[in-house]
């Protein structure tokens, strides 16, 4: 008994199974010669607005000579502030500059380039005790001028008995 209502040679096309060995193999792409160039490099594009042509390159210049002052005159900038109005006031900025930085280096999508940097909490940690340690000394020296000597001898003999102590355990 034929329980098919008629012969429907598409729909045996579709449901045919080709073996792969009958694939077609995909066409090689042409090397392209070195002196080949393509010609829509040459074609002219479409005119530049007045804005474009008039303004934004006054605009470029502008900022151009304004990063050029900005980064003469910041630090010279930055010692005077610290000179004129003390070193909070210093720090202050120096911190809010450091900020602005980070805060464009983010909006501005640069971020992500220093992302593999693993600047840890431990080594920050680092570098602040390592400034207070030469802030420490260099005020040492200029307060405490002879008693300095023994208070940093103490000092380094407790941070060698830290070190030893540590690598014993």
């Amino acid at each position: 008994m034929n329980l098919t209502l008629g012969s429907n040679d598409s729909a045996d096309r579709l449901n045919r199974t080709i073996p792969i060995s009958h694939w077609p193999l995909p066409d090689k792409p042409k090397k392209r010669k070195l002196w080949n160039a393509d010609p829509s490099i040459f074609e002219l594009g479409r005119k530049a607005s007045f804005l474009e042509r008039r303004i934004l390159p006054a605009l470029r210049q502008a900022a151009k000579f304004g990063l050029y002052t900005l980064a003469i005159a910041y630090p010279i900038f930055l010692v005077y502030i610290g000179l004129a109005f003390g070193g909070l006031v210093f720090w202050t900025f120096f911190a809010g500059s450091i900020a602005l930085i980070g805060v464009a280096l983010t909006k501005l999508g640069y971020a992500s380039n220093f992302r593999h940097w693993d600047v840890s909490l431990k080594r920050t940690a680092g570098v602040f005790l390592g400034f207070l340690i030469a802030a420490s000394f260099y005020a040492g020296i200029i307060y405490l001028k002879t008693l300095l000597v023994p208070v940093a001898f103490a000092l380094l003999a407790l941070g060698l008995l830290l070190v030893l102590r540590r690598t014993r355990l």
